[in-house]
């Protein structure tokens, strides 16, 4: 198990927050969010439970503990949505710090 904070906020190059909107910071919570609840493409009931789960859990907010599994799942989809590699980036570096890819 992992323990990450959901509500860490991504920076930029110079260590700026991001901005999701004029009057908010983006969250490694609202980027986790986003992509799971982004649907490209036909997934079976299950994994929408899953992620519908996921999200949920996820929105508390918080340090909250994640499984192995729904690390990769979160690095997976985050992956497909986020376009931005500096974001993309920051947001796995706080999922999973030993990453490598």
């Amino acid at each position: 198990m992992t323990i990450v904070n959901v509500d860490q906020v991504i920076v930029d190059l110079a260590g700026n927050p991001v901005m999701e909107t004029e009057n908010s910071d983006l969250t490694l919570k609202g980027v986790c969010v986003t992509s799971i609840l982004k649907l490209d493409g036909e997934i079976t009931p299950a994994e929408k439970m899953e992620r519908g789960r996921l999200s949920m859990k996820i929105w508390e907010g918080g340090e909250l503990e994640f499984a192995a599994e729904e690390i990769s799942l979160l690095k997976k989809l985050v992956g497909e949505y986020i376009s931005h590699p500096l974001v993309y980036m920051r947001a796995v570096d706080m999922l999973d710090p030993k990453a490598k890819d």
